[in-house]
């Protein structure tokens, strides 16, 4: 069997990654079949012209892959795939502040259960941890036996190690950031707070508070920005006051106890109340019921991701972390099983409104 393989001296990837990315994708449209086997390795390694070191450092990534077996004194072959078991590696961003919270446990269930619909598939989480180098992290993702990954809510300076050109054979998508150069990703629309403002209106809400606080999330700032854009689309009240958007140095559900406090104090309280996350809404929902107030008689309030997590009466904004997950992993399978690829794709998805118990009529 003699196999086309070419090699680029000028692009920067090394070549055992070059010749394994090629037999990767030789495996994935079927010019290497199930069971057949390749030439032994004095004659595969003179054939593509490199030393045999070489040659063995491009197959042991396919082996860990599970893409091929090495037989003794027989060879070595492509592996049946039912014998073949899948595995998506789900990518977190490892900070000082790590923490698994919600969001990212309930997403990496998400993806866990998106990939069971695939034959003999698995996941593995994978953490990128600060100041890794695309080869470390390449080197870890081959260990664990992942052949795609996705990458959770990474802000773009972490997520651009995955445009070096030794990923060019693991389909990786971004899920939750879509700025990341060369990746396809998962994403939100941008009118996020869009669904909330336009019910409240709807009920003949004008003075609108929203609260927010300092953040690096890629979506916490989205939804700041576009709650400014749709105050002057909806003609809501300009006060400033009812727009709050600091520092968070206490705890986000407490930072919701004290603006709640602050904004019912006001000459003109608002009728209505937005937070750009759960925690918020949290702590705004216990306050409002220490001052004494009905909600939604007094005062609606719609959160963020509250659904069925602290209190399912809370009107919320639902991200569709499940559909997105599918997703992310329909692209990644896409790749491996029929070579379809496109690196410049962004796929969004918008936001629900989940009406719950707590947004009514304006009474004013």
């Amino acid at each position: 069997m003699k196999l086309k393989i070419e090699k680029n001296s000028r692009s920067g990837e090394a070549v055992y990654h070059q010749i394994a990315n090629q037999l990767r994708e030789m495996i994935a449209d079927g010019t290497l079949q199930s069971g057949d086997r390749l030439p032994p390795e004095p004659e595969f390694a003179k054939q593509l012209q490199v030393n045999r070191m070489t040659l063995r450092k491009s197959l042991k990534i396919l082996q860990e892959e599970r893409l091929l077996v090495k037989t003794p004194s027989k060879g070595t072959f492509i592996l049946p795939s039912g014998e073949r078991k899948h595995r998506i590696g789900i990518i977190f961003p490892k900070g000082e502040n790590e923490t698994f919270d919600w969001y990212t446990t309930t997403t990496a269930r998400a993806i866990a259960v998106a990939v069971k619909k695939y034959e003999n598939c698995g996941t593995a989480v994978l953490s990128l941890d600060e100041n890794e180098t695309a080869d470390e992290f390449f080197r870890k993702m081959i260990r664990t036996g992942v052949e795609g990954g996705v990458a959770v809510m990474m802000e773009p300076g972490d997520g651009k190690i995955f445009s070096d050109p030794i990923f060019s054979g693991i389909p990786i998508v971004a899920l939750g950031v879509h700025e990341i150069p060369g990746i396809p990703s998962v994403d939100l629309v941008e009118d996020q707070m869009e669904p909330a403002v336009r019910r409240l209106v709807a009920l003949g809400h004008r003075k609108i508070a929203y609260i927010s606080c300092c953040s690096s999330s890629a979506h916490c700032r989205c939804r700041d920005r576009n709650f400014l854009q749709l105050q002057k689309k909806y003609h809501l009240s300009q006060n400033p006051e009812y727009y709050i958007w600091r520092d968070l140095d206490i705890h986000w559900f407490d930072q919701g106890m004290n603006e709640a406090e602050q904004l019912l104090s006001l000459p003109e309280p608002p009728t209505a109340i937005l937070t750009n996350s759960r925690m918020i809404m949290g702590g705004v929902w216990n306050k409002l019921l220490m001052m004494g107030c009905r909600i939604p008689q007094d005062i609606s309030v719609i959160g963020f991701d509250n659904r069925c997590l602290e209190n399912p009466l809370v009107a919320s904004l639902e991200q569709p972390i499940m559909q997105m997950a599918e997703k992310c992993v329909d692209v990644i399978f896409d790749r491996i099983e029929l070579g379809r690829w496109d690196p410049d794709a962004h796929y969004q998805f918008p936001v629900e409104l989940y009406e719950g118990k707590s947004i009514g009529a304006c009474h004013e």
